[in-house]
């Protein structure tokens, strides 16, 4: 209640009231004469919302109606003022607002003035530059008192002087607004500490506290005596029977608040003070953003103890009025059948000499579960939640620290579980989700592009892990394990340029590698890819090795088609784009046992239009090494073979070539100028001995070219043997000078020609 030494003036009939209002400029100056009938109201609220909401701050209202004010008073600033009985010198203060809305009546004979007082202005006003200068950065803090402070200097509005219940609390850089009202910021911190605000007639800005069990004890029949037990004044002041009209109350009590939970979102376990079940709920309160539980349990602590054991009758009532009395005063009005104990939350006064007091308190008897924010949601730099939600069909908890970049999620149904964590500020993430038949977990590093995984069912278990940069290419590591076998696998792939893979498969029986490559050329108008492949196989048995190589070719090659129409027609040109490729295959063998060792060496060159396979093979054992050799074109195929043993070497091919010097059992020789010799020898049925040529005729006949027979020297000599002659040309310059003739089937000799050849 206002300190006014003149109160009682209000409370009396017939008293003269003289209403002022005056321009802060002096150029208008109202007073009951400009005044239209008295038409004059002030509307001031603590908190309007159906259930007590901490943290409200309300603009209060006047409107009257002038005549003969001719100057336009929009935006301008006013101060109300009332003399009681011509005190000029003690005024009655109402208040000072600024003019919103000056309107003429529909006959222009008066107009209808609207204002608010200057927390009108604060409400509505974006105060980013004003929250970016006092927490300039990431790291920056302050204390609520300094906050709030700087806060109302920005509008060069004066406090009134008070110690808030979380002053000291930490005030940090927690959001990061490209736009923020002044609502915003006085509502998060009046709710915070657990008061309304409201600007009083003083024009300064006040921080309400309701005052807490304002119910008196008074001596009733129900009441037995005790130690504890005795009568006690009330907290509020009485508007006796004679000062209201009318009143009508609730039939019951809106109950205390037994609890009290801040949380940064719905269903955010955030921290609860109190074990009650009637909870008040703080939520999405910027201030707190990023706060632990301890310091969180701290602030709420202090709020708790400021809006618990608040116990009222919600009521309307039109009474006398009394502009003493404010809006969170504790009122009582005694009625016929009960004593109304409650709070003026809302009020509206009225007129000038008879003046109209409508006072009001809402409430539930028990509270709702609905939120008790009283701003919008803003983008967070800071903030922990610890959300809890369920359905029938599912279970999800959630737990974020946006500072950090921190959350966890668990979502459980019927059919699976998934729990979650991700680091946003590092780009990691990992997760888990669960079956009745399969459990898979993920890890990924977003930043440098790793991930890895595992895949587990009642068959196997998959773990993998990948790695793409790009220097490296896309790297990958993957084993795979049941219950019959074990494989790893390692795979590089260098964008279009290269890929690189190996692999290990592990049974009882058997381990197998495998290495493999592939890349890409491309020189002029062919591609070339090309594929290469080894592999190891080892058992109980044996090992086998291959390896394998194959090479596409792309050719491209365009033609060009015209046409060409009739008279004038357009020429028509299409490039038909024809491919054609060679792919090379090869590959290498090797297999290993007990019994013998094999390898085998194949290649298969296919075009467009021919197939040529090659293939090598050697196969060894303790008693003999066989090579085979075959080439195929087409369907016609060449082979050459060598087979050894212990006994004999055989040599089965279409063409034998021996090259350097050859040497067979020490007798016949092939020197490196290709020529032979040997003692003995047959060519056709000449026999070639130590004695010389032999051409057998009959049993007994016979012809005979023995080397102390015939002589040749000093000439340049050509040799010819046929079936049944011998013919020996001399030659000088290239033509024959003498030619030296054995017919063994005409028995003759015949000698031709310049011969100087001596005879022995």
């Amino acid at each position: 209640m206002i300190n006014y030494n003149l109160i009682d003036l209000f409370k009396k009939n017939s008293i003269n009231k003289q209403l002022n209002i005056m321009t802060d400029d002096k150029t208008t100056n109202i007073t009951n004469v400009e005044l239209h009938q008295e038409q004059f109201e002030l509307t001031e609220s603590l908190c309007s919302e159906n259930e007590l909401t901490f943290g409200c701050c309300e603009a209060s209202c006047i409107k009257f109606t002038v005549s003969n004010i001719f100057l336009p008073m929009k935006n301008k600033w006013i101060t109300v003022k009332t003399t009681l009985n011509n005190n000029t010198n003690k005024p009655f203060l109402w208040g000072r607002y600024k003019v919103f809305s000056d309107t003429p009546t529909a006959d222009r004979t008066c107009r209808d003035i609207v204002a608010y007082d200057v927390l009108y202005d604060i409400i509505n006003a974006d105060v980013v530059s004003w929250y970016n200068t006092i927490l300039p950065n990431k790291n920056s803090t302050t204390t609520m008192k300094n906050f709030r402070n700087s806060f109302f200097k920005h509008f060069n509005v004066v406090q009134a002087d008070i110690e808030l219940v979380n002053d000291n609390m930490k005030i940090e850089k927690t959001i990061e607004p490209e736009e923020l009202s002044g609502a915003t910021v006085i509502n998060c911190i009046c709710e915070i500490n657990g008061c309304f605000g409201h600007i009083g007639r003083d024009g300064k800005f006040h921080y309400i506290y309701l005052e807490q069990e304002i119910q008196g004890l008074y001596p009733r029949n129900d009441l037995y005596p005790s130690n504890t037990l005795y009568p006690k004044d009330p907290k509020s002041t009485q508007i006796g029977k004679s000062m209201y009209i009318t009143a009508e109350y609730e039939d019951y009590l809106v109950k205390s608040i037994d609890k009290l939970q801040i949380r940064q979102e719905e269903d955010d376990i955030g921290v609860i003070v109190g074990a009650g079940t009637n909870t008040y709920i703080i939520q999405d309160n910027f201030l707190v953003y990023g706060k632990g539980s301890e310091e969180l349990k701290g602030i709420a602590s202090n709020v708790y103890k400021k809006i618990t054991k608040i116990i009222y009758r919600p009521f309307s009532a039109d009474c006398k009025g009394n502009p003493c009395l404010e809006v969170g005063d504790a009122v009582r009005l005694p009625t016929k059948y009960e004593l109304i104990e409650s709070y003026i939350l809302k009020r509206t006064i009225s007129g000038i000499q008879a003046l109209r007091d409508d006072i009001e308190s809402t409430g539930e008897e028990y509270r709702s579960t609905q939120v008790n924010s009283v701003h919008k949601s803003i983008i967070q730099l800071k903030g922990k939640t610890n959300v809890l939600t369920r359905t029938i069909e599912e279970t999800n908890s959630k737990i974020t620290d946006v500072e950090s970049g921190l959350s966890s999620e668990i979502k459980q149904t019927a059919t699976d579980i998934r729990a979650e964590v991700k680091n946003t500020a590092d780009g990691l993430s990992s997760s888990i989700k669960q079956t009745a038949n399969s459990i898979r977990s993920e890890v990924s590093d977003s930043v440098n592009n790793l991930s890895s995984s595992i895949q587990q069912n009642t068959e196997s278990i998959t773990s993998e892990v990948k790695r793409a940069s790009e220097a490296e290419g896309s790297l990958s590591t993957k084993i795979t394990q049941t219950a019959e076998s074990i494989t790893s696998e390692v795979k590089r792939a260098k964008q279009s340029e290269e890929e690189l893979s190996s692999k290990i498969t592990q049974t009882a029986e058997s381990i197998m590698s495998e290495v493999g490559k592939k890349y890409e050329t491309k020189k002029n108008a062919t591609n070339t890819k090309t594929e290469l492949q080894t592999s190891i196989r080892q058992t109980a048995e044996g090992i086998s090795a291959e390896l394998s190589k194959k090479v596409t070719e792309t050719k491209e090659y365009a033609e060009s088609a015209a046409e060409t129409a009739e008279s004038n027609a357009k020429r028509d040109t299409a490039d038909k784009l024809k491919d054609y490729s060679t792919t090379t295959e090869m590959n290498t063998r090797i297999n290993a046992t007990a019994e013998g060792i094999s390898a085998e060496v194949s290649r298969k060159l296919q075009s467009y239009s021919t197939t040529e396979q090659m293939n090598s093979a050697i196969k060894q054992t303790a008693d003999s090494i066989n090579t085979e050799v075959s080439k195929k074109v087409n369907g016609d195929e060449i082979i050459s073979k060598i087979n050894q043993s212990a006994e004999n070497v055989s040599i089965e091919a279409n063409k034998i070539n021996l090259n350097g010097a050859v040497t067979a059992n020490q007798n016949f020789k092939i020197g490196l100028d290709g020529s032979a010799e040997m003692p003995n020898g047959k060519i056709g049925p000449w026999n070639i001995s130590a004695e010389g040529l032999q051409y057998a005729v009959g049993e007994d006949e016979q012809t005979y070219l023995n080397y102390d027979t015939i002589i040749l020297s000093n000439a340049v000599a050509a040799i010819r043997l046929y079936p049944t002659m011998i013919r020996i040309a001399a030659k000088e310059d290239g033509e024959e000078v003498g030619v030296f003739e054995i017919n063994a089937a005409e028995r003759r000799i015949t000698l031709t020609g310049d011969w100087e050849v001596p005879w022995n």
